[in-house]
């Protein structure tokens, strides 16, 4: 919520020029640098870093909202604060993929309620901006944190199942599959906000659309699960 919120915050005084940019700034850091938030997460040994990175770049990037709105908004900051979210989003998606996949040893069902809530997220970011949400989201973004390192170490202590790694041989056939997933999910992503941009949206159409993405995460999730045992079946 406080990524969404931050930005739409920011809209207000950003001018329409600069707005597109602004998004694409935020999105393109958020989501094309994962994977190198993920080699660096698996690297860094021990979860907590990423953690660490992700809530300073959050709560910087929260605070350096409000300081803009009192400074008019200049470009320089706008962009500083587009940049910040990114990164603390691609961190925070790493380290939590990681975190969730090694507490369940990689369960699916896990997985997906894991990205379904972020949907709803967003959406209440967007629907219910205001200065009151984005401190009360700093605050438990601030609490949620400090918990989340108390566990670390036991998370670490009784997780010790680990992806196994492919043989080079197979390699090139889980990229191109993943590839294929890449690409489908970008077209229907696009297709979607074409069809949908021009269809008023209310605030309660876009919480239920928001809540039915996320049930359809979550029953992704399972399915996957126990799509193993259909084709046994």
């Amino acid at each position: 919520s406080d990524l969404l919120c931050s930005l739409y915050l920011m809209a207000g005084g950003a001018g329409e020029a600069n707005l597109t940019a602004l998004f694409l700034t935020y999105n393109m850091l958020a989501f094309v640098t994962q994977p190198l938030s993920g080699m660096w997460t698996d690297k860094s040994g021990e979860c907590r870093r990423p953690l660490l990175a992700s809530a300073a770049f959050l709560s910087l990037a929260a605070i350096a909202t409000a300081s803009l709105a009192l400074n008019g908004y200049p470009q320089m900051g706008l962009y500083a604060v587009a940049i910040l979210l990114g990164m603390g989003n691609s961190l925070f998606h790493a380290w939590g993929g990681r975190m969730v996949a090694r507490i369940t040893a990689n369960d699916t069902r896990a997985l997906g309620v894991f990205v379904a809530t972020g949907a709803v997220g967003l959406t209440m970011g967007i629907v219910a901006c205001s200065w009151m949400l984005l401190a009360v989201m700093l605050a438990a973004m601030a609490v949620l944190t400090y918990s989340a390192l108390q566990l670390t170490p036991q998370v670490q202590a009784a997780s010790t199942r680990e992806v196994p790694a492919h043989p080079a041989a197979e390699v090139p056939l889980p990229w191109l599959i993943l590839l294929a997933l890449m690409l489908y999910v970008m077209f229907r992503s696009l297709v979607g906000e074409v069809l949908g941009s021009h269809i008023v949206k209310n605030p309660a159409m876009m919480l239920a659309l928001a809540t039915t993405a996320a049930t359809g995460k979550v029953l992704g999730g399972w399915m996957a699960r126990h799509s193993r045992k259909w084709i046994i079946l």
